[in-house]
């Protein structure tokens, strides 16, 4: 097995295990947090705070998971009325756009990150609790989404020069 098939088949069961632990960590702050409140009247105030922080970190690294599988959000109803082979180019392209997309926001999520750990922001919540961090992680989600669209990219590419080899 080459090294591009192992980060192929890496990068998406990364991406699951960071969706996956990041979910069970927000269910477990949210269920500490009810029962505290409810048994001590005594809550928690961050937990809702990095659960906030949990949800688009969940929704990023597990897009890269939905699309290795194929279960990423397409357009198939203009999709299905294009023919099999033009389609094919159309989602390509539509990879290709994704992936400069995500690149910027993956360089800018980084930029803003690393500038808030150097001025040391915090977030105006009760517990006044670093932006930066929360922020490198998501960074990190676009990240592992643009190394998937990498490989998405070059899967299909193959797969249509294939194709054209063979008519």
């Amino acid at each position: 097995m080459s090294l591009s098939q192992k980060i192929a088949g890496f990068v998406p069961k990364l991406s699951v295990s960071v969706a996956g632990m990041t979910l069970c960590l927000m269910g477990g702050l949210v269920l500490a947090e009810v029962i505290a409140r409810n048994l001590f009247n005594y809550g928690f105030p961050f937990a809702v705070e990095y659960s906030e922080y949990a949800v688009p970190i969940i929704g990023l690294v597990g897009a890269a998971y939905a699309l290795n599988n194929g279960d990423h959000v397409k357009a198939d109803l203009v999709l299905t009325k294009i023919p099999y082979g033009p389609r094919q180019i159309v989602i390509l392209t539509g990879y290709i756009f994704g992936l400069g997309l995500m690149l910027l926001l993956a360089q800018q999520s980084f930029i803003m990150a690393f500038s808030n750990i150097e001025t040391k922001a915090l977030a105006l919540y009760p517990t006044l609790t670093p932006l930066g961090y929360p922020q490198l992680v998501m960074g990190t989600g676009f990240a592992l989404f643009s190394v998937q669209l990498v490989i998405e990219i070059t899967r299909m590419t193959k797969k249509i020069i294939n194709e054209r080899n063979t008519e």
